[in-house]
């Protein structure tokens, strides 16, 4: 396959080719054109030396027939007839009567036929008006047939037929005909030989110059072009091209001494990139990343490989500390203002893998020789840890600033507390004696007992004022933020406030499997009806506040209130929680304590508080730690509505019987269906023919297995099995393993009625939870 493409190659492809093809075939049109002509020339003298030999024969035969025809000779006219047998190419020669019927004929099969055929019938019919010897003739089947009229004494008397065969002048000319075909090839040949000849002298020093051409396009300049000289046009080509070769190896030289420099000076820069201290990028005048040094690599997050060809605001993510919207990019304001431009305060960088940092920089635009803008660089640095000083001085000081003002509040709560609580022992102390000398079915006994609960809840809210001022510590039990949230809901605060704003609606969001929070009813119960007073007042009478509950991962427990109001004035945000900041009407809408109380408890109970707001309203939103698996539940009073069961199944196991009896007596008040034990072996034992809902392990028994071994065990039999451990006193290790298998709850002894309520609706919810999430256990 390789020749036959090399060889059209050459004809199609090459100068050379094209060449000898276009003479070849010029010179064979010419020779084709001028065979062709012979040809119809040599064909038609010969067909009409035939055609004029065919004539000469009848009429030489008619000349010397009109006596023999008119005597009626037939001896005669034969021998006049045998006399043209030895003509060449004679096919038939006849004498006919003027009836057309043969009477002498070289063809004996003829003799005295009357030839009645279409050939005869047309040659009769051309000569019937004639009266002379002029012939008729005609072409047909390789033959001329001649027809002359036998004239005698002026009347036409008989007729001559000749006729001779065309085929041998044919085969004659077919010789010739190939003849010149063989002539025509060897003409072709030849030609085609010595025109080869003279294009290959003539496009060989051609091809010189372009295999030179090649060379130089790769790079090599040593050519040499010796060998093309000439005095012709293709001469003059190559001192040209050696020309050209002279002014290109001065440049290349001339170009490798400035790469060389340029290379120099770009080392240069490139070592003062990556040892300058601050982070670098270069970008083109679109902004797309062409070089990161080592120092912005490491801040940005993205390798100098990744970063080339991306856009600068993809590797270089800016947003402002404070309100997180995108910074305007300096490399942008460096290209459009030619000029160099420095960045905003308070930017921050997030880098790659998700980490933000606090960076200042500059950028400034790259010019070339004429001056125009070919790119920018910018130049950053980080300051994170300058801003984390700066925001913890900045916190400190609101922290003093607060401290200072709370100092005031409490000096200001002791004496106003001091000056309360003189009035209040009258308010106490008198209902209290009246009573004494009151009947006991006196009706004035019970107006006198509310006047007395009155005034000692007064006493508590100016002390729980005293305790939030001075910070003072908490005592602290489990509650849940839904029961907090429902005993305000029922609470007379509450019910002034919507007896006063009949228009606003007070919808809560309450999360059903909400685990226990360690605090303080009275100050959480205070928090909310701060923040639902703070609500409502910003609603103008019309709106929509709501109490909302949920747990957040297994840590905390989120409590919301949000209304629909017209929001805080964003310069009114940072002094919301300072004591005595208010923007109401003194004596009608507080005095600018409730939310400072508001921050203060939820510091005390190592929570957290943020606040948002804009046009569609305000949202405050409070972070209390949950009491996780396996916290301490310290004593707790007893609660007014208690959560009861459904006949859920709890097993007490307790070495004390008095316990056991108090436990299930307790819990069988509460709804529930309970058992005891008095060893962890017979728990497992029990355990092993039935299930139990929760169990309520006491963590010391003896002898035999504590709580924590029993609950291992337990776990073996059924791994979903929960468990509440409620001792006086365990060791750490057994507490931290313990934990670490999964207890729900440890409740310390002494508990309550209450306490033991909220414990045990606390554990089975979790357990229902769980159950959901991960499918109910195995029995």
């Amino acid at each position: 396959m390789q020749a036959p493409n090399r060889f059209s190659h050459f004809l199609f492809y090459s100068i050379k080719g094209r060449i000898v093809l276009g003479i070849l075939a010029i010179l064979s049109l010419l020779t084709g054109l001028l065979a062709a002509d012979m040809m119809a020339r040599q064909r038609g003298f010969m067909r009409d030396q035939l055609a004029g030999e065919g004539v000469a024969l009848a009429v030489a035969l008619a000349a010397n027939a009109p006596s023999w025809v008119i005597s009626g000779d037939l001896a005669a006219l034969d021998e006049l007839v045998d006399s043209l047998k030895s003509a060449r190419n004679l096919t038939l020669a006849a004498i006919l009567d003027p009836g057309g019927r043969v009477r002498a004929t070289s063809d004996p099969a003829l003799f005295n036929l009357v030839l009645d055929d279409d050939v005869s019938r047309e040659l009769l019919a051309n000569l019937a008006d004639q009266v002379s010897t002029v012939p008729c003739q005609l072409w047909h089947h390789d033959k001329v047939d001649t027809m002359v009229a036998i004239l005698g004494g002026g009347q036409r008397v008989g007729y001559v037929r000749v006729v001779l065969d065309s085929r041998p002048v044919s085969e004659e000319l077919r010789r010739l005909l190939v003849e010149g075909l063989y002539y025509l090839v060897l003409a072709l040949f030849v030609g085609g030989a010595i025109v080869w000849l003279l294009v290959h002298g003539m496009v060989w020093r051609l091809e010189r110059l372009s295999l030179a051409a090649d060379a130089i396009a790769a790079g090599d300049l040593t050519v040499s072009l010796d060998q093309v000289r000439g005095r012709d046009e293709v001469g003059r080509l190559a001192r040209d091209f050696e020309q050209m070769v002279v002014c290109l190896r001065e440049d290349r030289q001339a170009r490798d001494q400035a790469e060389t420099a340029l290379f120099a000076e770009k080392e240069r820069a490139l070592v003062t990139l990556h040892s300058i201290g601050d982070g670098v990028i270069t970008t083109d005048t679109r902004g797309v990343v062409e070089y990161l040094n080592p120092v912005a690599e490491a801040l940005s997050g993205w390798t100098n490989v990744d970063a080339s060809g991306r856009p600068l605001k993809i590797v270089f993510d800016i947003i402002n500390e404070h309100s997180r919207l995108p910074v305007e990019n300096p490399v942008e304001k460096a290209i459009a203002n030619n000029r160099v431009v420095g960045l905003a305060n308070h930017t921050t960088l997030r880098a790659r893998d998700g980490r933000e940092l606090c960076i200042e920089d500059s950028a400034a635009p790259i010019r070339d020789r004429q001056g125009a803008i070919i790119g920018a660089v910018l130049v950053f640095h980080d300051v994170s840890g300058r801003r984390s000083l700066e925001v913890e001085r900045e916190r400190m000081a609101l922290r003093l600033q607060r401290a200072e003002k709370m100092e005031a509040l409490g000096m200001m709560a002791g004496g106003v507390a001091h000056d309360l609580n003189n009035i209040l022992s009258g308010i106490v102390a008198y209902p209290e004696l009246l009573q004494l000398d009151l009947p006991p079915e006196s009706p004035v006994r019970q107006g006198l007992e509310v006047i007395r609960q009155a005034g000692q809840r007064m006493g508590d809210v100016v002390e729980d004022l005293l305790t939030v001022a001075r910070g003072a510590a908490r005592t602290l039990e489990p509650l849940s933020l839904n029961r907090v949230v429902q005993g305000y809901l029922a609470s007379p605060e509450c019910s002034k406030i919507t007896e006063s704003s009949p228009l606003v609606r007070l919808e809560t969001c309450l999360a059903t499997d909400l685990p226990l929070v360690s605090g303080s009813r009275i100050h959480l119960g205070k928090v909310l009806m701060n923040l639902v007073q703070n609500a409502v007042e910003a609603l103008a009478g019309v709106g929509r506040v709501e109490i909302g509950t949920r747990r957040e991962g297994d840590a905390r427990v989120l409590l919301w209130v949000a209304d629909s109001g017209s929001g805080i004035p964003q310069e009114d945000l940072p002094h919301i929680f300072e004591p005595f900041y208010s923007k109401k009407k003194l004596g009608r809408s507080g005095t600018g304590l409730g939310l400072a109380i508001v921050w203060n408890v939820v510091r005390e109970h190592d929570g957290e508080i943020s606040v948002t707001s804009g046009e569609s309203g305000t949202r405050f939103d409070i972070l209390y730690p949950a009491l996780t698996e396996m916290d301490e539940v310290v004593g707790a009073a007893a609660v007014e509505t208690l959560p009861r069961g459904s006949g859920q199944r709890i097993l007490v196991v307790d070495d004390e019987a008095s316990q056991r009896g108090l436990a299930v007596a307790l819990l069988q008040r509460l709804g529930y269906e309970a058992a005891a034990v008095s060893s962890g072996e017979a728990a497992l034992t029990l355990l092993r023919r039935e299930t139990w809902d929760l169990l309520l392990l006491d963590m010391l028994m003896e002898p035999g297995m504590n709580g924590r071994e029993t609950f291992e065990a337990a776990r073996l039999l059924s791994p979903g099995q929960r468990a509440v451990i409620c001792s006086g006193f365990a060791a750490s290790t057994e507490r931290d393993q313990a934990l670490a298998m999964g207890v729900s709850y440890w409740m310390k002894k002494p508990f309550s009625l209450g306490q033991l309520a909220e414990v045990v609706r606390a554990a089975l919810a979790h357990s229902r939870s769980a159950e959901s999430d991960n499918g109910p256990p195995p029995a």
